[in-house]
């Protein structure tokens, strides 16, 4: 049976050369607003566009030559959804220009825009270039957002956000799981983490206008347990990482962190051994870690005691951590069964 999931797809390929640019128009006027494209029409405009539903929000990839993209006050006045728009350079050299501001964004950075006034959009790319350029964009309702317009206006196109460090760095990367996971998402998982997505994207306006107290209390808790999980997968194999350097990075009491782990149903400590896990697991089944010893692989994520990390990796996987290497998608042929293969020192 074929899982239900909530992305869609589009490829100016599946079109002539001569229609590709009125295609990628079209498609991204019907996902989004009316507006025009303006493009050097040849055979080399590669333009695909994947969009997956996160409830209320739309989070897209494109993949597209150098262009530029105009949206006018006439436009505006035949179509406005009240939309803000977030975007993500993953490839490529982008400028958002608005009210009379210009975001100048190379990979890494954030944009945010508003949908609603007029703007224009421009990618470049080296002549002739096949989708030279990748971006992630998120619509945002703007009854959504818990910020006043008059306030948020005021990032309309301003200098981009470094997604490297920070809450940018938190909500960059998980814009860049949820596009690389799309194809993956039911429409219940969508929804969900279009919640977090949401949260996110608030929290971060919000700290570079200097108003995160006047969040939701809801909105800064998820903010601020996304920010931790992201602490957590970074310093992983520190073996200094524990609930109260954790807690303590934050500028949270140790209490206030346990209940934020509570309240999603598991704890701290429960939550780094799953992750040191699954760190293993990826690297028992990365063929550029095949010199590296099962004991070694585990003493770098966390697990000093190689007994306790095959009692603890098979009461996860079912399976010791050498034979997981050896049949890592839990096919065994019938010869293994009743030889399994001696764990110490693999």
């Amino acid at each position: 049976m074929t899982m239900q999931t909530a992305q869609t797809t589009a490829s100016a390929l599946d079109y002539p050369a001569d229609d590709r640019i009125d295609f990628f128009r079209e498609s991204i006027s019907t996902s989004l607003a009316p507006m025009d494209i303006r493009a050097e029409p040849s055979a080399n405009f590669i333009a695909t566009m994947r969009s997956v539903d996160l409830g209320a929000l739309q989070l897209s990839t494109y993949k597209f030559p150098s262009l530029e993209v105009l949206r006018t006050a006439r436009m505006i006045r035949q179509s406005d959804p009240d939309i803000y728009m977030l975007n993500l350079t993953l490839r490529g050299r982008g400028a958002v220009r608005q009210d009379r501001r210009t975001c100048m964004a190379q990979q890494g950075d954030l944009c945010f825009y508003n949908l609603s006034s007029p703007y224009q959009l421009s990618y470049a790319g080296e002549p002739g270039a096949r989708d030279k350029n990748t971006a992630i964009s998120v619509q945002i309702p703007r009854a959504l957002l818990p910020i006043p317009i008059q306030k948020v206006k005021r990032l309309f196109a301003s200098p981009p956000f470094p997604g490297q460090a920070g809450i940018d760095a938190v909500l960059s990367q998980h814009l860049r799981q949820l596009a690389q996971n799309a194809d993956q998402l039911r429409p219940a998982d969508a929804t969900r983490l279009g919640t977090i997505t949401l949260d996110l994207i608030a929290a971060t306006l919000a700290h570079h206008l200097d108003t995160e107290a006047t969040l939701p209390p809801e909105t800064r808790q998820q903010a601020t347990h996304a920010c931790i999980l992201n602490f957590i997968d970074r310093h992983l194999a520190d073996p200094a990482l524990t609930p109260s350097t954790i807690a303590a990075a934050h500028h949270i009491s140790l209490r206030t962190l346990h209940r934020l782990f509570q309240a999603q149903g598991t704890t701290v400590t429960d939550w780094i051994r799953h992750r040191r896990l699954d760190r293993c697991r990826r690297d028992l089944t990365d063929p550029a870690m095949n010199t590296q010893s099962i004991q070694a692989i585990a003493a770098h994520w966390g697990f000093p005691d190689n007994a306790h990390f095959s009692r603890t990796f098979t009461a996860t996987h079912g399976l010791t951590p050498s034979t997981y290497r050896q049949h890592p998608h839990g096919v065994i042929p019938l010869t293994s069964i009743g030889n399994p293969p001696a764990d110490a020192g693999n």
